[in-house]
């Protein structure tokens, strides 16, 4: 059976063909951000938050399964955090409101919610609003609806609306941009090498 043995980029952790760091410049955000994140989403390969990590100055990432019980890192976040996500039932702050810090749950939708449930206390944490209307432009993933954004959208909307001098959030954007052209174009390389097994007379590589 061929195999694929591809080179790997260990800082974005993305094949080296689809690599990219050379596509992020970072930002100086001033808003601390806190991503709790799903295990599973961990490793995605077309995942968000490598973006995060890459262009935001500010940003810590904790991993944590729904049910292994609270996040100790809830427990630390600094008065002022606001939640980035759409449900709950606590205050809904405006959108000119400037939290002091902001908490977001990643995963697949249906992983998030997970992460919510897991913790009562995010249902009454203030939530951030993201002024007006977005459709997402994560086209090589699957989202419920086209108002569902990534994690990195919802990001660089937040902090560009919480923070509208600071330069840069456009640029990650855009770097998310290429990422999705640059995935799709090896996708679409790799399309003539997947033949059904019954073609080639044995099994494929997927």
């Amino acid at each position: 059976m061929e195999t694929d043995h591809r080179a790997m980029c260990y800082r974005c952790f993305k094949a080296a063909c689809t690599c990219v760091c050379d596509l992020v410049s970072r930002v100086d955000n001033q808003t601390p951000v806190t991503i709790l994140q799903h295990p599973r989403e961990r490793n995605h390969p077309i995942g968000t938050v490598r973006f995060a990590r890459l262009g935001l100055s500010r940003v810590e990432v904790v991993v944590h399964w729904p049910h292994h019980g609270p996040a100790p890192v809830l427990a630390t976040l600094p008065p002022g955090t606001a939640l980035l996500y759409p449900e709950g039932e606590g205050e809904v702050l405006p959108p000119e409101a400037k939290p002091a810090h902001l908490l977001v749950l990643d995963g697949t939708w249906h992983h998030a919610r997970k992460l919510f449930q897991a913790h009562p206390s995010l249902a009454t944490m203030p939530r951030f609003a993201l002024p007006g209307e977005h459709r997402s432009r994560y086209r090589i993933r699957r989202e419920p609806a086209e108002h569902c954004l990534s994690t990195i959208e919802a990001l660089a909307i937040a902090l560009k609306t919480i923070e509208p001098h600071t330069p840069g959030f456009d640029d990650l954007l855009g770097a998310f941009d290429r990422m999705i052209d640059k995935q799709e174009t090896y996708i679409q390389r790799r399309e003539p090498r997947r033949k059904k097994w019954y073609e080639t007379g044995r099994p494929t590589d997927l």
